[in-house]
């Protein structure tokens, strides 16, 4: 059920930069994710930080 939500945050993404590549918007999303622990290696990258993955762009 993340799809939609992920969808969101990398349009966000490319609203507050529209030059940036799949590439950068998978790499901002991954590295700015939270981790989740109790989920061991089931969850990708953790939970995604909306604020923190808009906030890691320059304006």
């Amino acid at each position: 059920m993340a799809a939609p939500h992920i969808s969101a945050l990398a349009a966000r993404l490319l609203q507050r930069n529209s030059s940036l590549t799949p590439s950068q918007i998978k790499r901002t999303i991954t590295t700015t994710a939270r981790p989740m622990p109790s989920c061991g290696s089931n969850c990708g990258a953790g939970l995604a930080d909306a604020a923190k993955a808009v906030r890691s762009l320059r304006p």
